[in-house]
């Protein structure tokens, strides 16, 4: 007795994927509830009250005409001050730079909280100037 399925391969392919795929749902929807138990009612992501803004860089910065960008890693420490502030990538005028620096470390923020606690994070801050 031949099998209804013999001639059709791609029906075998397509069952066993959406069994395969369900599978894995099932694991992911599994996985996401065991972390959401763990999970604290006060969590919450960081907060930036205030982002700062930089001084004027005209006569100080060749170039403005292109527009300047600078990349910074901020650390957001858990005390709500700003912790170790470095540069990621430079705009090509020190000066920009420097006062991008600067107005970082007057950032405002609330801290993250995690399991009801606040918790020291490190986040990307981006200044920039638009050409003129």
């Amino acid at each position: 007795m031949e099998s209804k399925l013999a001639g059709r391969p791609y029906i075998i392919i397509i069952v066993s994927f959406l069994v395969w795929s369900g599978a894995l749902a099932l694991a992911v929807g599994a996985q996401t509830n065991g972390t959401s138990d763990q999970k604290g009612k006060g969590d919450r992501p960081l907060k930036i009250i205030k982002k700062e803004p930089i001084g004027s860089v005209v006569g100080r910065c060749r170039d403005l005409d292109k527009g300047l960008f600078v990349s910074l890693r901020v650390e957001f420490l858990d005390t709500g001050k700003i912790g170790e502030v470095s540069i990621t990538r430079v705009s090509g005028c020190d000066y920009f730079d420097t006062e991008a620096i600067k107005a970082a470390r007057r950032i405002r923020f609330s801290p993250q909280v995690k399991a009801g606690e606040p918790v020291t994070t490190t986040r990307r801050v981006d200044y920039s100037v638009s050409g003129f």
